[in-house]
């Protein structure tokens, strides 16, 4: 019987209601222990008539193995992967390690992940339940909140339920949060009764004032109140309920038979729920406690015999060995051996109907699997034939003390009072806890030696193919000191998580190894492991410390370096280049007599570091010092510099060209990273097509890797390029996609860069409001070129819309700065703004920079520009030969219309002062068909005021404005299906699910006056 919660149960039948009609929904549940979160999951699952059910509980003990929640979730729905596109359907495999050894990337497994749900859904509406979400593994968090974030179209609901206010992060999902109290005093007064029956009075009102509605503690309470808190004075301080209620259940668990409480305690340490697993283990701890020359003989740790059973020690070596999976050893899979995560049992349904197995079948299918697991054949029983379960069934087997028909007896004797106790339930064949709070009592209530001998027991039974990580795991928690064979497995298990893409699993195993090494340098050696996966998963704070740890411990020069670099890459990541620049140059010193080359890699790192930070004499000094230790890189560390100088006025052009040329040159095209740096460079040689290409293959590739942090800074050089290109919804479908991208992955300074960029795009559509908005984080940020892009986004945004003094203002100060990186393409609006408002002194100087950086970068586009501004300095009766001169340079690049209209726009409002009307009417109508296809409606108001006073009495073409009209994700799918593209190839490139990317599609056709995606052709044809 179900009390209270009337809004919460409508809410989900809503959201239920939702999803079958093609809404996905996610939902949060949060409150404290036993407040009913799990009950209102069961509810939920009666109110999905129709729907298949994927539901997981995380657990504390498995929150360290890699995607171990994912694999419970998805369990046999795993079926489903040979629908995903074949590069997903890999990374998922290689995720759950069902055969697959592929490295794959988070994302990619994330986007597989939503892809097969959304498959799934396809079927009949999915509802996922996520249960005590706090202790599922990070990986499975992680994939769950990618999916979650990109929840459209599909007929699917996802619902999390979390401790309290644990993982905050939940509430940046975009889903409905749901803060269960207690219950109603009607509702508790109802559940009380109907629970305990009619109790006296002053019972009752004590019980309903105590347990503040807390379910749990209705139903706990009564039966197993301590006799000293009985009843307990009102004003008595009184500890938290849940706590309250562990007491209680450590009451309840101290009253059971010893071998029962054992029970209990092997279930709690494993919570893999594999029912002859624990079984076996709780034997093997009763057995030791009778007999104790029969104690536990083969054990994690050093223990000789379990380091054999598992490969890490050997006969004719006695010292442990590495135990890693070489990479392309596939690994067990179910026709080939036990999985890692459930080692003897198969997975969860798809449509898990979640009731209890009755007690005699239960216990029946225990005894079975209790038998195979010591060894023991009853004389109906099936005997294995897959060879290797039949070795790892043998090695448990020699391992194990002799078990007779009496210990299973009792086996099953004690797991049926712990089932009548209301404290174990089996489900599907596994053992699990009727609540969390049991399981927090059961380990509580033990001694830690006694949690330490269940893990050396759990170990034991772990000892086989298939389930090295949990017997690494149960061994490192059995450990008392430092202990190199199980270090080495852990580093081995990292190793195993690596290559299924859990990198905070594979930090924490590293970690754990680390502390379990006798040596300090494999100490160091391990943390620095753990400092690369915390990098690469995002987590930089933990990164750094760890690093910190490491750099420690470590005395070799060369490895002190490798981490001085990293340390560095990290203070990068958190927008803390001078700390970069800092540990950087300072290693370089360090380790310039052993390793050169690492001397000049750190160097060129310090000086990336200074520019980062608008440092500029920095990066010069950098160059100086690379050059007096000779270190083998000088000459790219020397032209950096060049480079950077070429960047400001007073610097001599032609060395900062030569520079960028030869950066250019050594830079190796096969390296992701290196190819980011080939777009960046172009774009500063002032060649936006080029690095357009390139940025667009880069992130094609990024894509089919599932390489999202480079896919990150491929997009911000593609939005860029095409902005300048003068393709603004290009650039706005590339800068939105980053944004949104380098959120997820935490790149604050690329967040900001494409902030910079949106902003830049809010101006020339003369959007003041959204222009301010993206422009405010990279101005309170104050570092170059981004913060220089906001400020000219705003000037640019004045000059639109007729406040020419404003931008001419904002853009000397501006080009004042000691760091105008990024200034010198605002310098054109400088020259237009001070030539409207009569300020032409101004902008002479700044115009001479450009002009002479413009000859040495010898660019038709750049040319056009600087012949306009030419134009726009000179006296008014010499002005046309500058004009005719831009527009002739114009036309020789089909490219970056905005700047050739506003050019156009520029010559027509000359032309009319000069009254020569008609021939102003050409370049004035040009230009404001232009603007008005491109978006820019200020710019395009003002070039048809000009028109119409010429005369002109047409109205312009008016291509629409396709970005008013969709919205970014709809733009996006929209253009991509332009190309030809399914729904299913736009999905992957796009991380959504084809239902979304069809979603998409059907706002978009009404919003663009189409029927069908065969016209979207026609429309992006004419529209960039």
């Amino acid at each position: 019987m179900f009390y209270g919660r009337a809004p919460e149960l409508s809410v989900l039948a809503g959201q239920l209601a939702g999803a079958e009609r093609g809404r996905a929904g996610v939902t949060v549940l949060r409150g404290e222990a036993g407040v009913g979160k799990s009950e209102l999951l069961e509810r939920a699952t009666e109110l999905a008539a129709g729907f298949h059910v994927l539901r997981v509980t995380g657990t504390e003990t498995e929150s360290e193995l890699a995607f171990a929640g994912l694999h419970l979730l998805l369990g046999r729905a795993r079926a489903g992967l040979d629908r995903l596109p074949e590069a997903q359907a890999q990374a998922l495999r290689a995720a759950l390690d069902s055969g697959e050894s592929v490295a794959p990337q988070r994302f990619l497994v994330g986007v597989a992940t939503l892809t097969l749900l959304a498959e799934l859904a396809e079927d009949a509406p999915l509802l996922c339940l996520i249960d005590d979400a706090q202790w599922l593994d990070r990986a499975t968090l992680r994939t769950l909140e990618f999916v979650a974030r990109r929840l459209d179209a599909e007929r699917l609901l996802l619902v999390f339920a979390v401790r309290d206010d644990l993982l905050p992060e939940l509430g940046e999902l975009p889903a409905t949060t749901l803060t269960l109290t207690g219950l109603d005093p009607n509702a508790a007064l109802e559940l009380l009764t109907a629970a305990h029956g009619t109790l006296p009075p002053a019972a009752t009102e004590w019980l309903l004032r105590e347990s503040h509605g807390n379910p749990l503690a209705l139903r706990v309470l009564p039966t197993v109140q301590r006799a000293e808190s009985r009843y307990a004075s009102p004003f008595q301080h009184t500890a938290p309920i849940p706590t309250r209620i562990q007491r209680a259940f450590t009451d309840r668990i101290a009253q059971l038979p010893a071998p029962t409480r054992t029970l209990l305690l092997v279930a709690a340490t494993d919570s893999s729920g594999d029912t002859a697993v624990i079984l076996a283990a709780a034997h093997r701890l009763n057995t030791a406690a009778e007999h104790p020359a029969r104690a536990l003989d083969a054990v994690a740790g050093s223990d000789e015999r379990s380091a054999r059973a598992l490969g890490v020690m050997t006969d004719s070596d006695e010292r442990p060995i590495d135990t890693a999976v070489p990479v392309g050893t596939a690994a067990p899979t179910e026709a080939h051996g036990p999985s890692p995560w459930l080692p003897t049992h198969p997975p969860a349904p798809v449509a898990s109907t979640e009731t209890d197995t009755p007690a005699a079948e239960a216990i029946s299918h225990a005894a079975e699997g209790f038998a195979l697991a010591t060894g023991m054949q009853r004389a109906t029983g099936a005997t294995e034939t897959d060879p290797a379960r039949a070795e790892a069934d043998q090695k448990r087997t020699e391992a194990n003390p002799a078990r007779t028909e009496a210990d299973m007896a009792r086996a099953e004797a004690d797991l049926a009072r712990a089932e009548a106790a209301g404290l174990l339930r089996l489900r599907d064949g596994r053992i699990t806890f009727a609540h969390p709070l049991i399981r927090a009592a059961a380990l509580d209530s033990a001694q830690p030696a006694r949690v330490r001998e269940a893990h050396r027991a759990l170990a034991a039974e772990f000892a086989g193919p298939g389930c090295e990580d949990r017997w690494a795991w149960h061994s490192a928690a059995a450990a008392t000191g430092p202990d190199e064979a199980v270090a080495l497995a852990l580093e081995a298990a990292a190793e195993r998580a690596g290559r299924r893409g859990g990198l905070s699993e594979v930090a924490g195993a590293a970690r754990r190894a680390a502390e379990l090494s006798p040596d300090p340098r494999a100490r160091g050696r391990r943390l620095t492991v753990a400092a690369e996966a915390l990098v690469e998963a995002g987590l930089l704070t933990e990164a750094a410390a760890t690093a910190d740890e490491a750099m420690a411990l470590t005395t070799d020069p060369a490895a002190l370096g490798a981490l001085t670099a990293l340390r560095a890459e990290i203070a990068l990541e958190q927008d803390e280049p001078r700390e970069a620049y800092r540990s950087s140059g300072a290693a370089a010193g360090f380790v310039i007599d052993r390793d050169p080359a690492l001397a000049g890699h750190l160097l060129f790192q310090a000086a990336r570091a200074a520019w980062g930070a608008g440092d500029l004499p920095a990066v010069t000094l950098t160059a100086e010092r690379a050059e007096a230790l000779a270190v083998p890189n000088a000459a790219r560390v020397r032209a950096l510099a060049d480079l950077v100088a070429v960047l400001n006025p007073g610097a001599q052009r032609a060395e900062g060209i030569a520079a960028l040329r030869f950066l250019l040159d050594t830079v190796d095209p096969d390296q992701l990273a290196e190819r980011v740096q080939m777009a960046h460079w172009h774009v500063l040689f002032a060649d936006p097509a080029a690095a357009r290409d390139i940025a667009a293959a880069l992130a094609a590739d990024c894509r089919r890797r599932g390489a999202i942090g480079v896919l990150t800074h491929a997009l911000r050089w593609q939005a860029r390029t095409e902005l300048l290109l003068g393709h603004p919804t290009a650039a706005c479908t590339a800068a939105n996609e980053g944004l949104r991208l380098a959120r997820e992955t935490g790149q604050r300074a690329i967040e900001v860069y494409q902030s910079a960029t949106l902003a830049l795009l809010a101006a020339i559509r003369g959007d003041e409001q959204a222009c301010h908005e993206y422009a405010a984080a990279p101005l309170a940020r104050d570092i170059a070129p981004s913060s220089v892009h906001a400020a000219a986004a705003l000037s640019l945004l004045d000059l639109g819309l007729g406040r020419p003094d404003a931008a001419v203002d904002r853009l000397t100060a501006l080009l004042a700065g000691a760091n105008r990186h990024g200034a010198i393409a605002s310098i054109p609006d400088l020259v237009e703004a001070a030539h409207r408002t009569d300020r032409l002194e101004q902008a002479r100087a700044p115009y001479a920079w450009y002009r002479e950086w413009s000859d040495h970068i010898d660019q038709p586009w750049i040319q056009a520009i600087s012949l306009r501004c030419a134009a726009l300095l000179a006296a008014d009766d010499a002005a046309e030969p500058h004009f005719t001169a831009a527009l002739a340079a114009h036309r020789r690049d089909t490219e970056f219309a905005f700047d050739r209209a506003r050019t156009e726009l520029l010559y027509g409002e000359w032309l009319r002062r000069r009254q020569r009307r008609a021939d102003a009417r050409g370049p004035l109508r040009t230009a404001a068909e232009t603007f008005r296809h491109l978006g820019a409606l200020s710019w395009a108001e003002r070039a048809e005021t000009e028109l119409r006073a010429t005369g002109e009495t047409r109205a312009t073409e008016s291509g629409g404005d396709l970005l008013t009209r969709l919205t970014p994700q709809e733009l996006q799918t929209a253009q991509l299906a332009a190309t030809g593209l399914s729904n299913k190839d736009i999905a992957a490139q796009l991380f959504l699910s084809p239902r979304t990317v069809g979603y998409h599609l059907s706002n978009a056709y009404p919003k663009l006056g189409l029927t069908s995606r065969h016209e979207l052709a026609a429309v992006f044809a004419g529209h960039t």
